[in-house]
């Protein structure tokens, strides 16, 4: 086993189409952990298991491998860059200690690069940026280099350059060692390091001089040779690019083509250089429920046990349980704790180790253990969720800090084809949801509709095609729909009576509640709903309370014509209980009328999900294009020419864009693209 000084966690982020597989096809390649390869267009990636995948070419789950080039271990995740599978890659930013960003060379920063960028930006993880699909026609390295710092605002520092671009295309200028790097053999293996052509070796120079101005601000040996000599040492130069990397003040940039197999070696090399170790990267914290400042963690395998499960899926075999370990060690057959953070604190459950696994890709490689620093899978656990820590059987309850996961922005209405499948459905249903915490499902109160939501119509599709290939459950579906929400914009307060008297016992219950808008700054998403309990002197029963405000809370979700009225503050201020008639029932009874006799008066908006939307097209065809936009009553706000391409930027409710990819194709005669992410609720 290698020391972990030698271990590098670390994923591929990109926008969809960047090369993101093809990218870690050839890692596998040239790390000899496969042999022979398919091309991602030709359906047969490494990574891309799934059968869904292979058929559509796109990514959709995030893939974990394990391989080994120069004396290092890579622990490798590789993301969808789909905007509609944003959680895999916020499950793996969680537990990464480093990640590789790919932006295609032509199109340069898109929609889901700011995104993914984002996602990396939350959990602090180091990044280098790949500048891939430096041999297609119109690519321009300097001009991505640039787009990040513009867009992205990062801190890019090149340490390669391209030797040509398109068809010219031949290989790359390593600007840490000053030399031509020219990739021969099959599929680009064999490195052949040449001096740098003489009409390149003047812009070669003045990369090599930006590369020691940018890190000489970092740090202090850099700084006195730059002074003294007007370079620096190639070992200082690495030394400082590797700290500065680690603290995300800089971003280390490689230019390359995985695809025509030119510079992807030097892009690993790089890997190994810069990325963090597990022992470099910002410590860890566990929290419990008397320690809100949290303890410290130490990646060592002796000590107790910390680990967190960020992914879930189905295996041939049982529950596979990803799982990324900060501390202790964990082997088959161990007794644990998954504890789950809630709103009402920490809850733990016993779970017993069974198999220990490496994962690569879809196949599985039995471990005796895993030590901290590491990433593996765990098969047999039955009760965890996603964002569960795992500690020692008898150690207190702490909890890592969790995920953070976008909410659904689209519902589809689904029904098993046959009647006698619904609770086959249903358990399907549930183990979706348990694996995808953008997925949720609901039943609607008025219709009686088994409703599904996720991220957009690929996200459902994709779901439905599993219910039938992995569950055996066929359904059919129903037009996407809006999940609009509704919120109040004015304050009310009354007193709320519940009283029924039939000539046996009856049901009795008063309440005095105001109602408000919450303040944005009261919660960090304004869309909940907050009850607070001001009863003074027991007008109103402690255990009647709780009541009152699940009945609220019911109301609410049930809000206006099935929309949800969010954003509110419930404070039950007064009240009246009677000796013999009253009881929960009847507080329940009272909050939900309090609900709905104050609706008309709260001054109720409905709002509606809007997207951002990033469209390629021809240049000839944008001003079709961005008419299709204002037409559906989208903002334009950002055109740019990009060769024979241009890029158009919008927003645009969600309602106006389904079926979009179809009305695009139509006027751009097949060439035209888009993706689009939520950007939040805005008034209908």
């Amino acid at each position: 086993m290698l020391p972990i000084n030698r271990m590098r966690n670390f994923g591929i982020l990109a926008h969809i189409d960047s090369g993101k597989t093809t990218l870690s096809e050839r890692i596998l390649l040239y790390s000899g952990s496969i042999h022979q390869m398919v091309e991602v267009h030709e359906g047969g990636a490494h990574m891309d298991h799934d059968e869904l995948e292979r058929l559509k070419g796109i990514t959709i789950n995030a893939a974990v491998t394990t391989v080994h080039w120069n004396e290092h271990q890579l622990n490798l995740i590789d993301t969808p860059g789909h905007v509609d599978f944003t959680a895999e890659v916020e499950r793996s930013c969680r537990v990464l200690d480093g990640a590789v960003v790919v932006f295609c060379a032509v199109a340069g920063v898109q929609a889901q690069s700011e995104t993914v960028w984002r996602q990396a930006d939350r959990y602090n993880v180091p990044r280098i940026l790949f500048i891939n699909k430096m041999d297609r026609e119109g690519a321009e390295f300097e001009r991505v280099v640039n787009e990040t710092r513009d867009h992205l605002l990062a801190h890019p520092v090149v340490c390669s350059i391209p030797i040509g671009s398109g068809d010219a295309f031949t290989g790359v200028i390593d600007i840490l060692a000053m030399q031509a790097v020219y990739f021969d053999g099959d599929k680009g293996k064999d490195l052949r390091r040449e001096d740098i052509p003489d009409e390149l070796l003047l812009d070669a120079k003045n990369w090599r001089h930006q590369l020691c101005e940018s890190l000489a601000s970092e740090d202090e040996t850099v700084l006195e040779q730059f002074l003294a000599n007007g370079d620096v040492e190639t070992e200082a130069l690495i030394s400082a690019l590797a700290q500065a990397c680690h603290a995300g003040t800089v971003h280390p940039v490689f230019a390359g083509s995985a695809l025509a197999n030119k510079g992807v070696q030097l892009l690993m090399d790089g890997i190994n250089a810069f990325l963090p170790d597990p022992t470099q990267v910002a410590a860890e914290r566990v929290y419990s429920e008397t320690d809100e400042e949290g303890t410290v963690l130490l990646c060592d395998a002796s000590l107790p046990l910390r680990a967190m499960v960020f992914k879930l899926d189905a295996g041939k075999h049982g529950d596979i349980a990803y799982v990324r370990v900060y501390q202790g060690t964990l082997s088959p057959g161990d007794q644990v704790l998954a504890v789950r953070a809630q709103a009402d604190g920490l809850h733990a459950h016993g779970e017993r180790i069974q198999r220990l696994v490496r994962v690569d890709s879809d196949k599985h490689m039995a471990v005796n253990a895993i030590s901290a620093g590491d990433v593996c899978a765990v098969i047999g656990c039955k009760n965890v969720v996603t964002g569960d820590t795992l500690i020692g059987i008898y150690d207190d309850p702490v909890s890592l800090s969790g995920i953070q996961f976008a909410e659904a922005v689209i519902e589809m209405a689904i029904e098993p084809e046959r009647g006698t499948e619904a609770d086959v459905l249903a358990k399907a249903l549930a183990r979706t949801a348990k694996e995808d915490p953008t997925f949720s499902y609901r039943t609607d109160a008025e219709t009686g509709q088994l409703l599904i939501a996720g991220m957009g119509e690929l996200h459902l599709e994709v779901v439905v095609h599993r219910l039938g290939e992995r569950h055996k459950v066929k359904v059919h579906m129903g037009k996407p729909q809006v999940s609009y929400r509704s919120r109040i914009t004015k304050a009310v307060s009354g007193r709320y009576v519940h009283k029924v008297q039939n000539g046996g016992p009856g049901s009795y219950a008063i309440a005095e509640i105001e109602f408000r808008p919450l303040n944005a700054d009261e919660l960090n998403e304004a869309d909940d709903y907050v009850f607070v309990d001001r009863i003074r002197g027991g007008a109103i029963k402690k255990e009647y309370i709780p009541a009152v405000e699940k009945g609220i809370a019911n109301e609410l979700a049930n809000g206006i014509e099935g929309i949800p009225v969010c954003g509110v503050h419930a404070c039950l201020i007064d009240g009246h209980t009677h000796v013999t008639d009253s009881n929960e029932m009847s507080f329940h009874k009272v909050g939900r009328q309090a609900v709905r006799e104050a609706l008309p008066e709260l001054g109720i908006e409905i709002t509606e999900p809007w997207m951002r939307v990033h469209i390629e097209c021809p240049a000839d065809k944008s001003g079709t294009v961005i008419g299709g936009i204002n037409a559906k009553r989208g903002i334009v706000q950002n055109v740019e020419a990009r060769g024979t391409q241009t890029q158009i930027i919008a927003e645009a409710p969600l309602a106006e864009m389904f079926g979009y990819i179809r009305e695009l194709r139509s006027n751009t005669a097949g060439r035209g693209n888009f993706t689009m992410e939520p950007i939040g609720y805005r008034v209908k």
